[in-house]
């Protein structure tokens, strides 16, 4: 509990973070920066765990794990910080939840109950609801970037899954 407890806290802190080194720095050092060090010591977890080097068919889903989750969420993340807020950020990727399910149900075909669609819809809703109220009514550049931000995430978080099944969870996060 105390380990998911520090994940969730770190990851709170992901936009806020972000704002206030995009006022010093290029977004794409940030997002590759970030990139860099996380690479980094998940290799020295690798190496010290002795993990196997996967198959093939295994790296090509490292491979789109890694574009969604490590350089299309914070690319598209950070760069939405130059011109929106971390709250409002905040409230758009609080659909990431809502999207990872969708796209797993895409991805595994499976066929989710009436009421999870309901409360589904209306979370989305009341997100929608919320963007454009704070937008004058339109969808800006910035909800784009944080949209695409979450679904590159979340395409990774489903394929990071999928391995998982196969492969030590730790190695596949790493």
């Amino acid at each position: 509990m105390l380990i998911g407890f520090i994940g969730i806290l770190i990851f709170s802190l992901t936009l806020p973070v972000s704002k206030i080194a995009v006022l010093s720095f290029n977004p794409y050092f940030i997002a590759f920066g970030r990139a860099l060090l996380a690479g980094l010591v998940a290799l020295a977890y690798l190496l010290y765990k002795k993990e196997a080097i996967p198959s093939k068919v295994d790296f090509i889903k490292f491979v789109i794990i890694s574009l969604g989750v490590v350089f299309g969420f914070l690319i598209f993340t950070t760069v939405a910080m130059t011109q929106g807020s971390s709250s409002h950020g905040a409230v758009i990727l609080g659909m990431m939840p809502l999207a990872t399910t969708v796209i797993g149900v895409l991805r595994f075909k499976e066929r989710p109950s009436l009421g999870f669609w309901l409360v589904s819809i209306l979370g989305a809703g009341l997100v929608v609801l919320y963007a454009l109220l704070k937008s004058s009514g339109s969808f800006t550049y910035v909800d784009g970037l944080l949209v695409l931000g979450g679904i590159s995430a979340c395409v990774g978080y489903v394929e990071g899954g999928v391995l998982s099944r196969k492969i030590n969870p730790r190695a596949v996060i790493s």
